[in-house]
């Protein structure tokens, strides 16, 4: 992990959190509206690429925003697919970050994901109600959003695939997978393989060496002196581990030069879940930074898995 210091890493989340104010204007939407498509806009963005506006133009893939309830809330979603998604796998996108910071790029590559179905979910606060507890309650509008894809299907008139679905974490949402999936195993049958991209997998160590997140979580999460161990015990990958399928293929992808998730957490969590006998992997990508962003292949690392 490349350690800068907190005042550099501040600049950098400034930086990206007036980018990410600008994706969330793709999530806007009417109070009286549930799906919304926004191809166009998506294709008009100065923060779509080059290359994945050909790609959404040539395979005619169609990107939408939609709501969806999750504890009595309104929450948005996204839902980005090609004409016959039903001969096509499936992938969720956990997103990463908290409120507007981290919001998945519509025109991204995850979410424009070769010729697969994406869907993803914002997550309570920012762009949706509610208030994000980081671990917390929001962990359900990963379950909710499950829940609602057949809705979500009856309203597209579509079918997606059943045989192949995919799960993938990326940063924050590394953690919010393997809380999901421990919280309710059920939805461990859901998926055929999960990654977790540069993922949050271990809340002490990474408490250790970012004091910034401490003090987010002290700031906006209700991380308090006193109440440490049952706050980082409630959100923390490490101790999910013995709750997953051992069935169920698992990859961890961690950065040689991630500024924001040391090489540690990594460790960590393949140790746990090695200790436990899970059906686990681990790639470790040299000079790659977080998420791989710096990685012109990084869709083909992971199609090597998925398809692999």
């Amino acid at each position: 992990m490349r350690k800068p210091n907190s005042e550099t890493l501040r600049e950098e989340s400034k930086r990206l959190h007036a980018i990410h104010a600008e994706y969330a204007k793709f999530y806007e939407m009417a109070d009286d509206v549930e799906l919304k498509e926004i191809t166009d806009d998506v294709l008009q963005s100065p923060y779509t690429k080059k290359a994945q506006k050909e790609s959404i133009q040539t395979l005619n893939r169609r990107i939408l925003v939609f709501s969806y309830p999750s504890d009595g809330l309104r929450i948005k979603g996204l839902v980005s697919f090609v004409p016959d998604p039903e001969n096509h796998p499936l992938l969720v996108v956990l997103r990463g970050g908290n409120k507007i910071f981290g919001l998945l790029n519509p025109g991204s590559d995850l979410a424009c994901f070769e010729r697969y179905t994406v869907i993803s979910t914002m997550y309570r606060d920012g762009v949706s109600e509610g208030k994000d507890e980081f671990g917390g309650e929001d962990v359900n509008d990963v379950k909710n959003l499950m829940a609602f894809v057949p809705d979500l299907e009856k309203k597209l008139g579509l079918n997606f695939q059943n045989n192949k679905n995919y799960l993938l974490g990326a940063s924050r949402g590394g953690m919010q997978m393997f809380l999901a999936l421990a919280r309710f195993p059920e939805l461990q049958k859901r998926f055929t393989k999960i990654v977790s991209l540069c993922g949050l997998l271990d809340l002490r160590r990474s408490i250790l060496d970012r004091p910034d997140m401490e003090e987010m979580f002290i700031a906006d999460f209700g991380l308090e002196r006193g109440n440490e161990k049952e706050w980082i015990n409630k959100r923390d990958p490490l101790l999910t581990a013995e709750h997953m399928d051992p069935a169920l293929p698992i990859l961890l992808i961690q950065s040689t030069d991630d500024n924001r998730v040391s090489l540690e957490e990594g460790y960590h969590m393949l140790a746990q879940l090695q200790a436990a006998e899970k059906n686990v992997t681990y790639w470790e990508i040299e000079a790659a930074d977080h998420c791989l962003t710096n990685r012109e292949d990084r869709v083909d690392l992971l199609l090597k898995w998925f398809e692999g």
